[in-house]
């Protein structure tokens, strides 16, 4: 039971931080490679953690748009 607590709070930690990150970059033109390889970085360690939320994937897609480094 402890398990499961501990992985769902960083779960939830890890959501919260994509969330952030997306947050900060969303009103900008291009985001730049740095920012994406750490959205990136933390959603992999997020999905790694079982079903992720569909929201939080879609957020991180719409960001990859922007990326200066896939252009």
């Amino acid at each position: 039971k402890e398990d499961a607590a501990v992985k769902n709070g960083v779960k939830c930690l890890l959501r919260l931080k994509i969330i952030d990150l997306c947050s900060h970059y969303a009103g900008q033109d291009t985001i730049p490679p740095y920012g994406l390889e750490n959205i990136l970085t933390v959603y992999m360690a997020y999905t790694d953690c079982g079903d992720g939320d569909p929201s939080v994937g879609h957020m991180v897609e719409q960001l990859k748009k922007k990326c200066v480094c896939s252009r």
